[in-house]
């Protein structure tokens, strides 16, 4: 297999394996279907990334129109035949918990104190908003493609689940 893309790498492939995109697009697109919850991928570094995998030959770009300045980007045949690899074997690799919550947890002398229990309170009320977004952006773009569908609905499971763990932390 080849070198293992970046995250962010797989997940611009992903987005044009759909269909061929321009970076404006592709950033669009990891706006409205919430990635950036789940993956480090920021406006300025999708031109870096698009550059970078075109360097690799995973991804050509079209020259961009006369009176445009956006070229659109395709996967190469190397570049869908990585995405496919490298997609299947994201589905059955877990991924390590890294949430920040778990320092605050491990440094906090006692859980019941005061402080730590407003701050508790106010994660749950972060969580709930969150909960609330992703529900709103699922809704806004219904009819989803099924793989779309089920990161909305994973999404909600990480936020309600996260949720119980930090009610189950305050009685």
């Amino acid at each position: 297999m080849a070198d293992r893309l970046t995250d962010a790498e797989l997940t611009v492939l992903g987005l044009l394996a759909e269909r061929p995109r321009h970076g404006y697009d592709l950033d669009r697109t990891v706006e409205e279907r919430g990635m950036r919850q789940w993956t480090s991928l920021g406006s300025s570094s999708i031109y870096y990334l698009l550059d970078k995998l075109v360097a690799r030959g995973l991804v050509e770009r079209d020259p961009a129109p006369a009176g445009s300045r956006r070229s659109v980007h395709r996967l190469t045949a190397t570049g869908h035949r990585i995405t496919e690899e490298q997609s299947l074997d994201a589905l059955d690799t877990p991924s390590p918990v890294r949430g920040r919550v778990l320092i605050g947890i491990a440094n906090s002398r006692e859980l019941t104190s005061p402080a730590v229990q407003e701050r508790l309170r106010r994660r749950l009320g972060s969580l709930r908003a969150q909960l609330e977004e992703l529900d709103r952006r699922s809704r806004e773009q219904e009819p989803l493609p099924s793989q779309a569908a089920a990161l909305f609905d994973y999404g909600r499971a990480m936020l309600l689940a996260d949720a119980a763990w930090t009610e189950d932390l305050l009685r």
